[in-house]
């Protein structure tokens, strides 16, 4: 089982938690310790969206079958995603300057925060709801973390 006890969604929950730790570190940090600080949110943010679009999105596309709100939701969350991984992909630049660092922090802010609302109010408890054995689901992300040569943060 994932990390002893700990279930499938509350894995990502965790990791949800990591990133915010991480946005509020890099607020407090200095100059010289941010890029530190982007790189360990840079690979948290990969760690995360690899999870949930390789395994807990397919898992509750299958589960979920042709309800609409669901497949709006699964959309809607997939396309945040996107806009998470360009905001790294802007962040992770060499050389980029302070301005559009702060600038783009303060966007990945933003909607990161928005992201974690509409799944932790809304896409985990459906996956609870429709996703029949969340053990399976722990398993397959475990195996995914293993593939990817990821580890999701615990806090």
């Amino acid at each position: 089982m994932l990390v002893g006890t700990l279930d499938a969604i509350s894995l990502l929950a965790s990791s949800h938690r990591t990133l915010e730790t991480l946005l509020a570190e890099y607020a407090t940090a200095s100059p010289a310790q941010r890029g530190a600080i982007v790189t360990q949110l840079c690979d948290e943010l990969a760690a995360h969206t690899a999870l949930e679009t390789g395994v807990l999105y397919p898992a509750l596309d299958e589960a979920a079958g042709a309800l609409m709100p669901a497949r709006q939701l699964l959309a809607t969350v997939r396309g945040q995603h996107d806009m998470l991984k360009a905001i790294a992909a802007t962040l992770a630049r060499p050389r980029l300057d302070e301005a559009t660092r702060a600038a783009s922090i303060g966007l990945l802010q933003m909607q990161l925060a928005g992201h974690i609302g509409l799944e932790e109010g809304h896409l985990y408890p459906l996956a609870k709801r429709t996703i029949g054995n969340l053990d399976a689901l722990a398993e397959a992300l475990e195996a995914a973390q293993a593939e990817l040569g990821v580890e999701v943060a615990l806090l």
